[in-house]
């Protein structure tokens, strides 16, 4: 039913609609839960502080029980500070950010990653997440080997707090537990 009345209201409140919808957007490349999964690999092949790393570690997970594992090596609560390191890079590695989305880039030729994340959910699914570098400080992202046209900076990768600088901690931690 018409009533034929106008609404008239002051344009602040409409000042939503100027925005960019990407200003709404989330930043994170792929987030996957740590209570979500079973177990995930970390495959790593590039440069971090003028030296190669290479990285490849099989983890798995029991968020229930706080059991994780590296390499067999176990994570659990007691050792603390190796429990919290794991799970600083864990967030690292879920909260990884790309800085903008590049909509008119034709998908990449060489998709050979830098970083591979393979993700193995509770339910027995698997994920993954890539990224291909794109020049010398900015990778594109994949996902479940789609392109997404999000680019990822180098320093999402290795700045404070970030995936290399929190698993080459971790990484301090797992060598000396085991020594």
């Amino acid at each position: 039913m018409e009533s034929n009345e106008i609404l008239k209201m002051d344009s602040n409140y409409l000042s939503f609609l100027e925005d960019n919808a990407s200003d709404y957007m989330l930043s994170t490349v792929y987030k996957v839960n740590l209570t979500d999964i079973s177990a995930f690999t970390v495959q790593y092949h590039g440069s971090f502080n003028d030296t190669t790393l290479d990285i490849d570690r099989s983890f798995t997970a029991d968020s229930d029980s706080e059991t994780y594992s590296c390499d067999g090596k176990q994570i659990t609560s007691a050792d603390t500070e190796l429990l919290e390191s794991f799970q600083t890079f864990y967030t690292a590695l879920s909260n990884l950010s790309y800085e903008s989305l590049d909509t008119a880039a034709d998908v990449p030729t060489d998709t050979d990653p830098e970083l591979h994340l393979t993700y193995t959910m509770k339910d027995g699914s698997t994920h993954t997440m890539d990224l291909v570098k794109k020049d010398d400080t900015t990778y594109w992202a994949f996902i479940d080997g789609t392109f997404t046209h999000a680019v990822v900076r180098q320093r999402a990768l290795s700045g404070e707090d970030k995936v290399l600088v929190a698993y080459t901690a971790m990484e301090k931690l797992l060598d000396a537990a085991a020594a």
